[in-house]
């Protein structure tokens, strides 16, 4: 597949977008787990009235589940909101045309989430490992491609 250069800059400007579109939703989407968080604090810091029906629960059960609740939420949202902070340096990079490794290693990782993450990261690799666009990000000078003399 051989693109023109200013077809290359477009489609590097549309996935620069793109990812921070996703990024935000990615970011939004990180922030559901936090009624779960603010649920394991709850009961960790012993926030919940006492039941007044039935036997109280066994001791440290609560203090268990609190547990669960924080950590697991806590990993899913550190994790939600890192891949959405590499996805807005990912855009900013390729809006700039640096750290074309940087680029490659992040679109590997997002096309593992499908299906918009795939789509998203084959897209971005598929254009990233042309030759004319990895000198766009060393800096070179790109020129057009020439095309063949016939012969005839």
């Amino acid at each position: 597949m051989t693109l023109t250069p200013a077809d290359e800059e477009k489609y590097l400007t549309v996935l620069a977008i793109t990812h921070y579109v996703i990024a935000g939703l990615v970011f939004l989407m990180g922030c559901f787990p936090l009624l779960h968080f603010t649920l394991g604090l709850g009961l960790l810091l012993g926030d919940f009235p006492p039941s007044t029906t039935g036997d109280p629960p066994p001791e440290g059960l609560l203090d268990m589940m609190g547990g669960f609740f924080v950590v697991i939420a806590g990993t899913i949202i550190a994790l939600a909101w890192a891949g959405a902070v590499a996805m807005v340096v990912l855009g900013r990079s390729l809006q700039t045309r640096r750290r074309h490794t940087f680029c490659l290693v992040v679109a590997f990782v997002e096309a593992m989430f499908a299906p918009v993450g795939t789509a998203l990261g084959a897209l971005t690799i598929l254009l990233l490992v042309q030759p004319s666009v990895r000198a766009r990000f060393e800096g070179e000078k790109v020129d057009p491609p020439t095309k063949a003399p016939t012969e005839g």
